[in-house]
């Protein structure tokens, strides 16, 4: 069992000390750079090309021809994975330093949260659009969370089924709006639906992530059925098991909730605080408060 007193540490993200001016600027310059350099490459890559057709039918020609093949595979993973890790890095506001309203702002202001962003929040169920929509789900918008999971569903739906991953983050989406919503039957639908994957996602990274959804959807149905022991024992299960620190303060909150509702005011009490404490800007502080002026 975890110990109540127990707190892990986590580290900030390199945007924490950054306001969302500096931060929009910082990503647009790293975009920037990496499109910069791909077209050099790509500019290289074409003058071996024309160099390539000049020799004719020499023998340096095939070796033009797979050195162009080369360069051209070797720019676009280079410059894809520098564009991916640039959008990634992002996710740790949200992730680590539990600031989903300021990780929005940046959206905002790199364009991805309105309109004319719609056809790149619904690329990928893996990509930034989940981040978008769990932002605005830890941050108290669990309607608009649902309107934008809706969109890359619906983009997805052909695909889903090859994707185990891109499910399980999905459905962690849809399981975050049903205790939002505090809609049981969603919640319900979000436990079948992991089960459904057990054997899909293997032994590796997928497995986990579908094992932990599982989980979490056992601890969501138990809170929202009001099975404070069960609650209590699926939220010290997961614990050492989540890596994000937003995940550990909402079991926290799931914990210190659950001891409350059983009369264990002191252990609660130590929960409750660590989330108002740590929690950011996550919607889940005003529940903490509430449960000490509710007591």
């Amino acid at each position: 069992m975890v110990e109540m007193s127990a707190a892990r540490s986590f580290n900030a993200s390199r945007f924490s000390q950054m306001g969302v001016d500096e931060i929009v600027a910082t990503h647009k310059k790293t975009l920037a750079r990496a499109r910069n350099r791909a077209l050099i490459g790509i500019a290289m890559v074409v003058i071996v090309f024309v160099v390539a057709v000049m020799l004719g039918g020499t023998p340096v020609m095939p070796v033009a021809l797979v050195s162009f093949l080369i360069a051209s595979l070797g720019i676009l993973a280079s410059e894809r994975s520098a564009v991916r890790r640039a959008w990634e890095s992002l996710t740790a506001i949200a992730s680590q330093d539990c600031d989903p309203e300021k990780m929005l702002k940046v959206l905002a202001g790199l364009g991805f949260a309105d309109d004319s962003g719609a056809d790149g929040r619904k690329q990928s169920m893996g990509s930034m659009s989940i981040w978008y929509a769990t932002c605005l789900a830890l941050s108290g918008q669990p309607g608009a969370a649902s309107s934008v999971a809706k969109e890359i569903e619906a983009v997805n739906k052909g695909r889903r089924a090859k994707d185990v991953l891109g499910v399980a983050n999905l459905l962690d989406l849809e399981l975050r709006i049903a205790m939002a919503k505090k809609d049981k039957a969603s919640a319900a639908a979000v436990l079948e639906k992991a089960g459904g994957l057990h054997g899909q996602g293997g032994m590796g990274f997928v497995g986990d992530a579908v094992d932990l959804l599982e989980m979490k959807a056992k601890l969501g149905l138990a809170v929202l059925n009001s099975d404070w022991a069960a609650a209590k024992s699926e939220a010290e299960e997961l614990l050492p098991r989540v890596g994000n620190k937003f995940q550990y303060v909402h079991l926290r909150y799931a914990r210190g909730l659950a001891c409350m509702k059983q009369g264990e005011t002191q252990l609660a009490r130590g929960d409750l605080s660590y989330v108002i404490q740590e929690g950011g800007t996550l919607a889940v502080c005003e529940d903490a408060r509430n449960c000490f002026r509710n007591r």
